[in-house]
């Protein structure tokens, strides 16, 4: 094989996707002035039923801050950015649409003069594509690609502006068409080909890129300004062979389906750093601009299933959970630098924990994060108000299980994401790192060196968030974690409130503790000895909670054995609201733990009873090959959570959408029956103040989020590839 095809195969897909770069930051005063949020069309689904919040929309009070964000960055650069491959583009059309979405407001003839400054930039500048669409690879001749990309921008442009003529004019529609997009027909690019080598193209790649494709197809064979230019294109596309009509070609069939596999396996690229972020753009393009209800609902069921998931594994918009891709930027300890999805979210919860105003905050110094905020509020799709509360009020103390097709060779036998959370914290199991077991790759930034390659699930250290608002974590150190290097961790250790997990240190039995308390936080005092454990109390009251540090004190040995290069502890949560105070919470905790004789006439050793008085056994030698936990007592007697009302789903389960089913389980809180109950693509289920399921993925393409604090619930329904249903009732306002 030549050298040259060996390098790129290596290579492939191992190319870090192409971001924006850094920008100046400013911290002058600007001119501009409060900008006004344009007038928008509100989403109102065919099956959406029930009042709506009666606060502030948290788009319209924040769509003025990222509208000028972008304004500030065009004023500095003394205008739009230059057309080139820097930025592959994309940063061109944020901009664009920022000043046209500001223009849609004003004057008709400030529109015009924005319009003809637009088509000055892409018809007198005559801007082509910037490369070809599809992955990208650090080889000569194959390094132009991801203009995909870019192309997402554009798309969204021609679709947000297309009934606006003076802001988008016909010349600046029609060059867009025919010299930029020029995408079209009912071919997609499925595979990536390097010589005689073809290799599916990677997830984001595929929505991207077909995505646009369909857009691209509708304008051109519905032509609704009826120009002859786009007339004399469609029939000469058509000469040549391609189809322009979405609904006689395959091409629908191919994303119905493709989305249809999504929302029964999950993402393949699930939380992916940097690149899930397309994804969500992709899907959301569909939604608001397709015309065809199949892709829109198709659409709109991936997206309420990627808002569902982020709701539960996030505290404000934050989140730190394993991922696969990107794995360049696996051992950067920002906690949403490359998670600019959080942005896309925050955006329309009004719930995150960054300031969206001043000049040095996330959406005026991160492209990224701007972009996908932009998006997010001038686009069609909105959270679902069921979701929407989970965002925003947490009313529930739940513990939430993710799983993926596409790990643990398929099965779904195992959890993939753990998480537990309340109003006051957000515990998270880093997760369960694994090797893709399909083709797989190096990464160009590390090659051969100890590090994940491209397709692996990276996983985290175990963490606690509190009260993201008040604390603004940026970074790891900023959140209680377990220390070290935890990417190819098993971190899956976690019983309700209660987090195991360990760190590898260099010493045999060394005296450190295995986390890392942020330093913002109250010292955590006195060590309290037990046989078992030593204990820290800290306390945290300020955000609502109490927090039990405590780390296993090892055994006896005359031999130095590798698992005693490991320390290992765990991370205990108690709302304050259980308890009268700290002292009796260690009292009550000290005692729990100081077994008087010894094993085995006493209790197994390394057996940690919780604050409820579970009995949580323990493996002492925890770490990457074996299980943390290794069985759980629940205390005998009757606990509050035991007594808390059970969920009672107020629909049929599966729904089926209006036609009647003589299959329906409205049983409690959704518990699947028979072949459907294993193993279940994404499920919580709540402890306080319900208890039961409410929300459920089952990975045959059905899935519910039901909020009994509002009553809220939203329904999807995907068995059927060529027909996804959606169904929501938004509920009540919830209560002060």
């Amino acid at each position: 094989m030549p050298l040259r095809l060996l390098l790129i195969l290596l290579a492939f897909m191992a190319f870090p996707g192409r971001t924006e770069a850094g920008e100046p930051r400013a911290d002058a005063g600007s001119d501009t002035p409060p900008i006004r949020n344009p007038a928008r069309v509100s989403e109102t689904s065919r099956f959406t039923e029930g009042p709506t919040f009666a606060e502030i929309d948290p788009v319209e009070r924040n769509l003025p801050s990222i509208l000028e964000s972008w304004k500030h960055r065009v004023d500095l650069n003394r205008g739009v950015h230059e057309w080139s491959r820097r930025h592959d583009g994309m940063r061109v059309w944020q901009e664009w649409i920022a000043l046209m979405t500001i223009a849609r407001r004003s004057t008709p003839e400030a529109r015009r003069q924005t319009g003809l400054a637009l088509q000055k930039y892409v018809v007198d500048g005559d801007i082509r594509p910037l490369g070809f669409i599809g992955t990208s690879l650090p080889v000569p001749g194959y390094d132009q690609g991801d203009f995909d990309m870019s192309l997402l921008g554009c798309t969204s442009l021609m679709g947000l502006f297309q009934d606006d003529r003076l802001l988008l004019t016909d010349a600046t529609l029609i060059h867009l068409i025919k010299n930029v997009a020029r995408t079209w027909g009912q071919t997609p690019k499925a595979f990536f080909d390097v010589v005689f080598v073809s290799v599916p193209e990677t997830e984001n790649h595929l929505f991207m890129t077909e995505s646009s494709r369909f857009l691209t197809n509708q304008l051109i064979w519905e032509n609704g300004r009826k120009l002859p230019q786009l007339i004399a294109l469609r029939d000469s596309l058509i000469q040549s062979g391609e189809g322009m009509d979405n609904s006689q070609g395959s091409l629908k069939t191919l994303l119905l389906k493709v989305m249809q596999q999504t929302m029964r396996k999950g993402f393949f690229e699930f939380n992916a750093q940097i690149y899930q972020r397309f994804t969500i753009h992709a899907l959301d393009n569909l939604y608001s601009f397709a015309h065809d209800s199949a892709m829109v609902d198709g659409a709109g069921c991936l997206l309420d299933y990627l808002s569902a998931v982020f709701a539960f594994q996030s505290y404000d918009a934050i989140r730190y959970g394993p991922f696969r891709r990107s794995s360049e930027v696996y051992d950067e300890n920002g906690l949403i630098e490359n998670d600019a999805a959080c942005s896309f979210f925050g955006m329309q919860s009004g719930a995150f924990a960054w300031d969206p105003v001043s000049r040095r905050g996330l959406w005026h110094s991160h492209v990224a994060h701007a972009s996908m905020a932009l998006y997010s509020a001038v686009l069609r799709y909105r959270v679902p108000a069921p979701i929407l509360a989970y965002m925003r009020d947490r009313p529930a103390e739940y513990r939430a299980e993710i799983r993926s097709a596409y790990a643990g060779k398929g099965s779904r036998r195992r959890a993939t994401e753990i998480y537990y959370g309340s109003r006051h914290f957000l515990l998270t199991a880093g997760g369960r790192y694994e090797t893709y077991a399909g083709p797989n790759f190096p990464t160009y930034r590390y090659w051969f060196s100890d590090a994940p390659w491209v397709y692996d699930v990276i996983t985290r250290s175990g963490s606690l968030i509190l009260d993201p608002r008040k604390e603004r974590p940026s970074e790891v150190k900023d959140i209680l974690h377990f220390r070290g290097s935890q990417w190819r961790a098993n971190n899956m250790a976690i019983h309700r409130n209660f987090l195991y997990g360990y760190t590898p240190v260099d010493a045999f039995n060394s005296g450190e503790w295995p986390q890392q308390v942020p330093a913002g936080w109250p010292g955590p005092g006195e060590t309290y000895v037990t046989r078992d454990f030593d204990f820290r109390f800290v306390d945290r009251s300020d955000a609502g909670v109490y927090v039990i540090l405590s780390r296993l004190r090892p055994s006896k040995t005359y031999l130095k054995w590798g698992y005693q290069k490991y320390l290992r502890g765990a991370i205990e949560v108690i709302d304050t609201g259980k308890v009268a105070s700290l002292d009796e919470l260690r009292k009550r905790t000290l005692a729990n733990n100081a077994p008087k004789a010894r094993w085995p006439l006493g209790p197994r050793r390394y057996t940690y009873v919780d604050f409820s008085g579970a009995r949580i056994q323990l493996n002492s030698r925890y770490d990457g090959e074996r299980e943390g936990i290794v069985r759980v007592e629940e205390p005998s007697l009757i606990t509050d959570s035991s007594r808390a009302p059970p969920v009672t789903l107020p629909f049929p389960y599966p729904w089926v959408g209006e036609r009647p089913s003589e299959k329906t389980f409205p049983v409690l809180a959704g518990f699947l029956s028979g072949s459907e109950a294993g193993n279940p693509l994404f499920q919580v289920e709540t402890t306080a103040p319900w208890k039961g399921k409410v929300a459920l993925s089952d990975g045959l393409g059905n899935m519910y989020v039901f909020n009994p604090s509002t009553g809220g619930y939203c329904l999807s329904n995907f068995r059927e590839w060529w027909n996804p249903r959606r169904k929501i009732v938004t509920g009540a306002a919830p209560g002060p």
